[in-house]
């Protein structure tokens, strides 16, 4: 891991210093600062390239999942359609899709009453859609699916992680997903950026805990 190097690159410095302590050692050292700075920087802009190749992807997968073929179904007056394609032979139309604003006004209930449970005068940090990562920052991935992980919501106060939430129906089967964040978890990507600040390591007994709403 890239920022596991930096940190064992400094450390030998640090143990070199304890013999060696000259005007060439302490030019070593702004080589070794140097170093470390562009490695971090490396680091997060490639965290940006994959955020947004994620949000290309959830996007894609979102605009993939609203599409209907051939024919337009009947429509009332007050229903928004959007019309893709050349022709209306081989278009497809999209319609909003049911689940998709359940699914937001859920977690938004759920939101309101994080908001008076964790309460930010107090120093909680609610975080939304927060991907799982590596140590070094990047987007951790399923070692079967090859698939990341958002948890809806995360607790941070301190630097530190004390809940994470997951929102959906009363009768949505929730096993594939909290069994690919297991492996996920498993396999290193215990980590969560804070603010886009910082990452926090998630506690071993923190686990994603179902809220399931009408």
């Amino acid at each position: 891991m890239l920022s596991t190097s930096c940190k064992e690159m400094q450390r030998k410095y640090m143990d070199a210093g304890k013999d060696w302590n000259d005007s060439e050692y302490r030019q070593l050292g702004d080589i070794v600062n140097e170093c470390d700075l562009s490695i971090n920087k490396a680091i997060r802009e490639l965290n940006s390239c994959l955020e947004a190749l994620d949000k290309i992807t959830v996007a894609v997968e979102e605009y993939e999942s609203t599409n209907i073929s051939e024919n337009l179904p009947n429509t009332t007056n007050n229903t928004s359609v959007i019309f893709y394609g050349t022709s209306s032979i081989n278009g497809t139309y999209r319609l909003p899709i049911k689940n998709k604003v359940e699914g937001l006004r859920r977690e938004m209930q759920v939101k309101e009453e994080l908001l008076r449970l964790y309460p930010e005068s107090e120093g909680y940090v609610i975080i939304n859609e927060a991907p799982l990562r590596n140590e070094d920052g990047l987007r951790a991935r399923d070692p079967i699916t090859n698939e990341g992980r958002r948890i809806d919501f995360v607790i941070n106060i301190d630097g530190r992680i004390i809940d994470m939430i997951e929102v959906t129906s009363q009768t949505a089967d929730k096993t594939e997903q909290i069994d690919k964040e297991i492996r996920i978890r498993n396999a290193g990507g215990n980590y969560l950026r804070i603010n886009d600040e910082y990452l926090v390591r998630i506690p071993d007994d923190v686990q994603t805990r179902i809220e399931r709403r009408n």
